[in-house]
């Protein structure tokens, strides 16, 4: 059964309104942000919370050959299931170019209907 509730958060990366409040994410863009955050975040980086995060940093710019692929779908799969369990990885597609690397998490809300979609670029 679907919740109608929709989740609600700081937005990520943290932003201030022209009323000078912090402004909030709703609904998709507060899971969008939540899994950018996962994926852009390595262990050890945040002082509060060391396990928070995932190793897709090891992968990004080794030689990105079916091997390593797999590797680092896998650490997106299991990095979006522990840390936001709201959601379903549906498919992560990467994407070269020039000097940087595009990676696409494809997403469902758990007991939704809509696909969203999550990029991130990394550069070197």
């Amino acid at each position: 059964m679907a919740s109608n509730i929709q989740p609600v958060d700081l937005a990520i990366p943290f932003q201030i309104t022209n009323t000078q409040t912090p402004r909030f994410s709703e609904g998709l863009e507060t899971l969008g942000a939540s899994i950018y955050a996962i994926l852009s975040t390595t262990p050890g980086e945040r002082p509060y919370r060391p396990f928070f995060g995932s190793w897709l940093r090891r992968y990004v710019f080794m030689n990105l050959d079916t091997a390593n692929s797999l590797r680092a779908r896998s650490e997106i799969r299991r990095a979006v299931r522990q840390w936001e369990p709201r959601v379903e990885v549906l498919n992560v597609s990467f994407a070269i170019q020039e000097s940087s690397l595009a990676l696409t998490v494809r997403w469902r809300p758990n007991g939704a209907d809509q696909d969203s979609t999550t990029l991130i670029a990394f550069d070197q």
